[in-house]
């Protein structure tokens, strides 16, 4: 698959995943779920291509989905 054609194909997951979100009222951590596998799936990729600066895009775009699930728990328990 090329560059562009993957691009367009995760865009398209992430529109359905945020959509989905607002129109059917998909519960936010299983969003959150969802996309940390997807970003987890493209920093293994960049790993194995050896590619840097995706891999330090991806690496802080997954922490940054782990740090909103754990405030999201966090609220939810209060």
């Amino acid at each position: 698959m090329t560059e562009a054609k993957k691009s367009m194909f995760l865009s398209i997951i992430y529109a359905v995943i945020i959509l989905s979100v607002y129109f059917f009222n998909l519960p936010l951590w299983i969003a959150l779920v969802i996309l940390a596998i997807i970003i987890a799936f493209e920093l293994f990729l960049a790993i194995k291509k050896g590619d840097k600066f995706k891999m330090s895009i991806n690496a802080v775009t997954l922490g940054l989905i782990i740090l909103a699930a754990i405030m999201l728990q966090k609220e939810t328990e209060t």
